[in-house]
């Protein structure tokens, strides 16, 4: 099936909070950063034309046409055009408990699926996989409009498909991982706030780490990433916050982990970025 083709089917497919399908198809007059930020599920996209750069984690990938790129769940990114052009991309969203349903004793696909990218390699450059994968793609867009009998059983079938064959893949075929570009000051300011998350984490300590002035910490931090140094380090431990909520710890203990000193300050923060208070998040994650 021809591209054309593809975006005459659909142009969003979005199923029961389960995984979303989206062709996206833009002419970029005046480039511009997209905010940095975090889903809850895991997007994987094929860029079928044009060219844009990734920031995730503390690389950054300059992607081509029929680049297969994957962002997993809980980690922070942000999308960048590199000038004035057109791209075309399909965009699969899928959530982890879909993912859950999915899976078996033997086969746990959430789980392989974080260890697909355990070294923060996010991007396969290799037309074949991609053309490979586009196929599966247009497999679930045929059976989504058709809805034949038992097309819902067959669009399972297929997304299980994607995933085995993900991680066969990548697991022989490293050789097609892209080494993002890392800029060294970065990658230092944010592998230490990852290690240090229970600490007040203060600019002037991150920048006494460094050996820097904390002005041109913070400035060259905000430049880089798009979003300043302090708004970074609430992002990363809410984070960590609703992943220690899902997994039922208290409220006092999840403070204490991600170093909020304040807990009005955290329920604060963590509505403000999640439209939940922590407690309300707790108890709708665990189904309570």
């Amino acid at each position: 099936m021809s591209e054309e083709k593809l975006l005459e089917l659909t142009d969003n497919i979005f199923i029961e909070n389960n995984w979303f399908f989206n062709i996206e198809e833009k002419e970029v007059i005046n480039p511009s950063r997209s905010g940095i930020h975090e889903h809850n599920y895991a997007e994987m996209f094929l860029l079928l034309s044009g060219n844009v750069s990734y920031l995730i984690d503390n690389g950054k990938y300059n992607l081509e046409s029929f680049d297969f790129f994957i962002v997993p769940p809980h980690t922070l990114h942000r999308f960048e055009p590199l000038k004035k052009q057109s791209y075309k991309k399909i965009s699969f969203i899928i959530y982890p408990h879909f993912l859950s349903k999915l899976s078996s004793e033997l086969t746990d696909l959430n789980i392989d699926l974080f260890k697909m990218f355990g070294n923060h390699n996010y991007i396969i450059r290799d037309p074949e996989f991609s053309v490979y994968i586009k196929s599966y793609l247009e497999k679930i867009v045929n059976l989504e409009k058709e809805k034949s009998y038992g097309y819902d059983l067959l669009i399972d079938n297929t997304i299980r498909e994607i995933f085995i064959s993900m991680n066969r893949y990548f697991s022989i075929n490293f050789d097609s991982r892209i080494v993002p570009l890392r800029n060294k000051i970065i990658s230092e300011i944010i592998n230490y706030v990852d290690n240090n998350l229970d600490k007040d984490l203060t600019l002037k300590e991150i920048a006494e780490y460094l050996n820097l002035d904390p002005y041109y910490v913070s400035h060259f931090f905000s430049k880089r990433t798009g979003i300043t140094l302090r708004k970074y380090i609430i992002k990363k431990r809410l984070i960590v916050a609703k992943t220690l909520l899902d997994q039922g710890m208290e409220m006092q203990e999840v403070i204490k982990r991600i170093g909020f000193n304040d807990i009005s300050h955290f329920i604060q923060s963590f509505k403000k970025e999640y439209g939940l208070t922590p407690r309300k998040y707790q108890q709708t994650s665990l189904g309570k």
